[in-house]
Order: structure tokens, then C-alpha cells, then sequence
């Protein structure tokens, strides 16, 4: 969005970035604790982004700018 750039000056507060990565990585773990429980968990979340990135989309509203440089960062962790 072209008015997150206008506020924040063209930079992307890294910060509001890392809680949309928590917002969907707590979607993973909140499915596995939920099913499997801790030993359900694997050592780097990441190994698991293939099965879930797929199934999510970015929020409504400032969020969705946000969601969608999290889900991006997310792609590239693969």
C-alpha cells in the first residue's frame, strides 16, 4: 500500500512486520499443541511453511500490508 510508505517515510517498521510472522507461526503451533501436543513440534518451524503458507491470506485493514511482507518473509525462509 502506497500510504504505509507515506506514513512510515518509504521505510517498513520492521517490528510490525515480526508480529505478523508470530500471527501466522502461532497459527502452526497453536494446530500442533492443539492435535499433537509439544512433541508434536518440530526443531525449526520452518521445515513446516511448505504445508501451511498455502491455506493463509493476509488480514483486513494496516494489517494486510503487514501480513503480506510477513508471508513473503516467510517464502524466502524456505
Amino acid at each position: 500500500m502506497a500510504h504505509c510508505d507515506a506514513v512510515w517515510g518509504g521505510r517498513q517498521p520492521p517490528h510490525l512486520i515480526n508480529y505478523s510472522v508470530r500471527f501466522f507461526q502461532n497459527r502452526i503451533v497453536s494446530d500442533i499443541m492443539t492435535r499433537q501436543g509439544p512433541d508434536g513440534l518440530p526443531p525449526r518451524l520452518s521445515s513446516l511453511y511448505p504445508d501451511w503458507l498455502p491455506r493463509f491470506r493476509p488480514r483486513g485493514g494496516i494489517s494486510a500490508w503487514f501480513d503480506r511482507k510477513a508471508l513473503a518473509r516467510m517464502r524466502d525462509a524456505l
